[in-house]
């Protein structure tokens, strides 16, 4: 019964996985791995979601990375804008 259960959080989790919703996939691969601590489907899953939660918040630390380091450096379109502008004040 108690390997039923266990199955039945492993595949629940997979569905939040592939939509996306790692946080409830997490809460149910930890209840599945509890359940059945000898099925390694549970662990390895667990690790991809772990995986996928570290791969999303590097990829947000890297966007405020370049954010901030590109903070108070215009951006090339409007860079160009202000070469017009000046170009035009020129003439």
């Amino acid at each position: 019964a108690q390997a039923d259960l266990s199955q039945m959080y492993q595949q629940t989790a997979i569905l939040y996985l592939a939509s996306g919703n790692t946080q409830e996939a997490r809460s149910r691969l930890t209840k599945a791995t509890t359940l059945a601590p000898h099925d390694p489907a549970n662990f390895a899953l667990l690790g991809r979601v772990i995986y996928a939660d570290y791969i999303s918040q590097e990829d947000a630390f890297e966007l405020t990375r370049d954010a901030r380091a590109n903070a108070g450096r215009p951006r090339s379109a409007v860079t160009a804008i202000i070469r017009r502008l000046q170009e035009a004040g020129d003439r």
